[in-house]
């Protein structure tokens, strides 16, 4: 079972909450987008992957906050998120999101997302999301990137979805033998 909760603070200020939950231990820590989620992407789940996580975070102004947790066998760790948000026009939309992390395993880490949307009519839509995770334990990164055309069917919206998923090392341009890319 996942799930996930916030809770705001009476009075120590307006913007301290409490957040606690059961997920995945590394898609919690780096901050990675919903959309890439492993849930998401209907991989399989072993309830070894989930893992219980709880801490206090502080808002600062709309667009900061920091985190400051504990998961699994009280394990801590650490975040600094930033959010962005542009309207560039009234059919564009584009959300950057930066997440800076410390963690014991992986040390200093970071997320950045990057999303644009565009309304091509009334009922139908396109996203293009890309999100890129790197730490100083591993000599590579993740990068996921989803791009898709939605369409409004009242209530619903049906997506038509092409996701890539690459593993990257950073010290090369082109994409080496043996690293790991997964088209879902």
């Amino acid at each position: 079972m996942r799930f996930s909760a916030n809770f705001r603070l009476p009075n120590p200020e307006k913007n301290t909450y409490i957040f606690t939950g059961r997920d995945n231990r590394r898609e919690v820590i780096t901050d990675k987008p919903e959309s890439f989620s492993r849930q998401q992407l209907w991989q399989a789940q072993t309830e070894a992957d989930r893992s219980f996580f709880a801490g206090i975070g502080r808002a600062v102004g709309d667009s900061v906050d920091f985190r400051i947790g504990f998961h699994g066998a009280l394990k801590p760790y650490v975040q600094g998120r930033y959010r962005k948000s542009w309207e560039p026009s009234t059919i564009d939309a584009i959300d950057f999101r930066e997440t800076v992390f410390v963690t014991a395993a992986d040390r200093i880490g970071s997320t950045s997302a990057l999303s644009y949307q565009h309304v091509f009519s009334p009922i139908l839509v396109g996203r293009w999301l890309s999100a890129a995770t790197i730490t100083q334990a591993d000599s590579h990164f993740e990068w996921s990137s989803s791009v898709g055309a939605y369409k409004s069917l009242g209530s619903q919206s049906l997506p038509a979805v092409d996701l890539q998923s690459c593993r990257l090392p950073l010290h090369q341009s082109a994409r080496p033998p043996g690293t790991r890319c997964r088209r879902y």
